[in-house]
């Protein structure tokens, strides 16, 4: 059967949903060895939310990342983009962090 672009562009948009969905259970899978199962789980462990800013996953557009550990790829938790994106760009050094902290208390009055 020859690929048919235009039947294969109706379906799509009948089922982007739902093709999306599976995409990212298979990602999940091939990229940490998490099943859809677990990751429903630990987000079920989490209340359904951010592990580190602890927002609800209904205020985000996308779902929770699966943040874990690059050396041994033990999954840690679900994190938001920004939780998740931040822990990796500040390179998990938790003296950066705790220096970030510090910073943000000396400019930030409020905090003070």
């Amino acid at each position: 059967m020859a690929y048919n672009s235009e039947v294969y562009k109706r379906y799509y948009q009948k089922n982007r949903l739902q093709l999306i969905e599976k995409r990212k259970i298979g990602n999940r899978k091939r990229l940490y060895n998490i099943t859809d199962e677990q990751y429903n789980n630990k987000l079920k462990e989490q209340n359904d939310c951010c592990d580190v800013c602890k927002k609800h996953k209904s205020e985000f557009n996308y779902n929770l990342c699966v943040d874990h550990n690059h050396t041994t790829n033990e999954i840690r938790g679900l994190l938001c983009y920004n939780c998740n994106s931040a822990y990796g760009r500040l390179n998990e050094d938790i003296n950066i962090m705790y220096n970030l902290i510090n910073y943000a208390k000396k400019y930030n009055k409020k905090d003070n």
